[in-house]
């Protein structure tokens, strides 16, 4: 279930994790 998780987090607000997301993903861009 990993992709679920990636998504879950990517889908959310931006929220401080720097060592997940290393780069600004706007959430338009996901939908």
């Amino acid at each position: 279930m990993k992709d679920r998780d990636f998504w879950d987090k990517v889908t959310r607000p931006i929220d401080p994790d720097p060592d997940f997301i290393t780069f600004p993903l706007p959430n338009v861009e996901i939908r």
